[in-house]
């Protein structure tokens, strides 16, 4: 699949444009989508090289972030990308859509947290406490949870 990456400073305004702290965005064309991602970085415009579309050499961000630490991010973020679309045609043999792309662009960035499941006993835990609370539940019942929840335990411990 074909695809491209513009790097480009993206304007929070509409009429005056900032100058300062200006955050830098991927823009990523594949397949005639095109989308948008935060980069996570910010830099002065004149500190800004448009023509390479790096950040001037020997420039900081108000974060005191080198233009080396930022250019490397920046490249560590264009790999991230073709590492997403690659695996996306190969195991789904299909092109993303924008929303597709965003997400897994997140989770491989590690912006996005995986979700993590609840261990059983958890869960057990809160449905005594919502069902006993819905239900009236008398003290006997839970007691009677009590016992089961440790016979399940003793069962398989974790």
């Amino acid at each position: 699949m074909k695809f491209s990456i513009k790097y480009q400073l993206s304007p929070r305004t509409e009429g005056d444009r900032l100058t300062e702290n200006v955050p830098i965005r991927l823009r990523v064309s594949f397949a005639g989508i095109r989308v948008d991602l935060r980069s996570g970085y910010v830099i002065d415009a004149e500190k800004w090289d448009n023509n390479n579309a790096c950040v001037k050499i020997g420039a900081k961000n108000s974060f005191n972030q080198t233009a080396g630490e930022i250019n490397r991010a920046l490249t560590n973020l264009s790999s991230i990308v073709e590492e997403v679309l690659t695996r996306f045609e190969l195991d789904n043999r299909r092109t993303p859509t924008a929303k597709e792309f965003k997400a897994a662009f997140d989770e491989a960035a590690g912006r996005k947290k995986k979700e993590v499941t609840p261990d059983f006993f958890t869960v057990f835990d809160k449905f005594v406490v919502e069902a006993g609370t819905a239900n009236n539940w008398v003290p006997a019942t839970y007691t009677k949870f009590s016992s089961l929840r440790k016979h399940l335990y003793a069962y398989m411990p974790q």
